[in-house]
């Protein structure tokens, strides 16, 4: 019986897939827990929130470096017959555009500092430091790619979770030796990290490496990059921009309580948002066209819901023991924000099936336009909100922004290809989430019993769900297959 379902497994690369990436994603958070509190307990909490400022930045500098290609390189992966002349014509012509945009960054590293970074110090050092880093990453990016594309699960987990596995070392190592740690010496590790991860992918594939660039080849991934770009610009404005209102309207200390509960709120990403992507990206494109694609589409969308509700109550329930055991007591406001956060990246979530259209009909301009029209409602929201009620004002306003862009995907995508998406199902959900976190918030508990009592409301979340027959043993099983 256990072979037959092995058999199975290995067979359904959709679900042994997903399975790899969930693993991975939960180890990989694993080690970032035990990473997080030493940083806030070693770090001033105006140094923490130092660190995630400039750590927000790698997101746009990201965006320099690599113009948004890699998403072309995944795009058009499957269209291309030698997929290996594909890979190095991208990775080359990356490394033309990081060689230009690192000279660029170098000369003006002063007036990016005082306009991202506000006053602070050595401000301009941090952007170099980015600026390396992003360029290495954007290569190993697209090792990742090909890995995703060709089902390679296990190949593409392992090089987050060394990353983080490694990091989690030299810094254990650093605070433990030296008792002390800075910024700058956390930024530098990164950066060694990141040229060794690349340097062991290039060699092991350097046999076949040549130095050509095919402008036929790239011409399409490249423009499709392009039209993404606003979008990922937009996409780095909706969720770290509020750091620098943060900095520009409050102190550090405000943005290191908020990058914590961001921390904790983003936990929905490796347990749910990234292995789904990784599944749903191949998935999606392989079968929108095929017979029933469409109904497949749906049962993603359920069980997707079920699944992101299910996330946001759980860490809506725990974030306050997960603040005490990640931070300390200066952080403990960090506790009411956590919802928020989880809620709006589910929302973010989202998006991949409401965009579907989009992508599939190659718009990728007018993604950009979508999310770029977000990103200017939240700036408009963070001017105004954060100065009335600082962190929460951060986070609401994310929240209505990533709310605005899903309607904004929804109206768009049905016109290129229209899936009648049970959005019923949304509302019942949250419903429940509503009814379960009212109940949970009224109560004033220890943090044992709470921690007890939360396990009760987790189980009622799945006993509500299918006594309303959202989700059932049925849909489940369909879903699996």
């Amino acid at each position: 019986m256990f072979e037959i379902a092995y058999k199975r497994l290995k067979n359904n690369k959709v679900l042994s897939s997903g399975l790899v990436y969930l693993a991975f994603s939960l180890g990989t958070q694993l080690l970032g827990l035990f990473y997080t509190p030493l940083l806030t307990n070693t770090l001033k909490v105006s140094d923490y929130g130092i660190y995630n400022l400039v750590l927000s930045l790698q997101g746009i500098i990201s965006i320099v470096f690599t113009l948004c290609i890699t998403s072309g390189f995944s795009r058009f992966y499957n269209d291309i017959k030698d997929k290996s002349k594909f890979k190095y014509s991208i990775l080359n012509f990356l490394f033309l555009i990081g060689i230009f945009s690192t000279l660029l960054i170098i000369n003006f590293s002063n007036i990016l500092s005082k306009i991202l970074l506000a006053e602070t110090a050595n401000g301009d050092n941090y952007i170099i430091i980015l600026s390396l880093a992003s360029m290495i990453t954007g290569f190993i990016s697209v090792y990742e790619a090909e890995y995703i594309m060709e089902f390679k699960s296990l190949k593409a987990s392992i090089i987050n979770f060394l990353r983080i596995f490694i990091r989690l070392l030299f810094i254990s190592y650093i605070v433990y030796s030296y008792q002390e740690l800075s910024v700058f010496l956390i930024l530098k590790v990164q950066l060694v990290i990141e040229v060794m991860i690349f340097m062991t992918l290039f060699l092991k594939d350097i046999k076949g490496y040549k130095l050509q660039i095919d402008i036929e080849e790239i011409k399409k991934p490249v423009t499709f990059g392009l039209g993404l770009v606003l979008g990922q610009v937009s996409t780095w404005i909706l969720t770290l921009i509020d750091r620098r209102f943060l900095v520009e309207y409050s102190d550090f200390s405000d943005v290191g309580i908020y990058s914590l509960a961001y921390t904790i709120g983003m936990l929905i990403n490796p347990v749910l948002l990234i292995p789904f992507k990784k599944i749903f990206t191949p998935f999606k494109f392989k079968v929108y066209d095929q017979r029933g694609g469409k109904e497949k589409v749906i049962e993603f969308f359920n069980f997707y819901i079920f699944s992101g509700i299910f996330c946001v109550l759980g860490l809506s329930l725990y974030s306050k023991i997960l603040v005490t055991i990640l931070g300390t007591k200066e952080y403990l406001e960090a506790v009411k924000v956590v919802p928020f956060v989880s809620f709006s990246y589910f929302l973010w979530g989202l998006n991949e099936f409401f965009g579907l259209g989009l992508n599939i009909k190659n718009k990728s301009l007018l993604n950009s336009l979508l999310a770029g029209l977000a990103a200017i409602l939240n700036i408009i929201l963070n001017l105004i909100l954060i100065p009335l009620i600082g962190i929460y004002g951060a986070a609401i306003a994310t929240l209505i922004s990533y709310g605005l862009t899903n309607i904004l995907y929804y109206k768009c995508g049905k016109k290129y290809y229209h899936v009648n998406f049970e959005l019923s199902y949304l509302i019942k959900y949250f419903c429940i989430y509503i009814f379960l976190y009212g109940l949970y918030s009224i109560l004033n508990l220890n943090l044992l019993t709470e921690f007890i009592i939360n396990i009760l409301f987790v189980l009622s979340y799945f006993l509500i769900c299918f006594k309303l027959r959202l989700i059932s043993i049925d849909k489940l099983k369909r879903m699996r297959m």
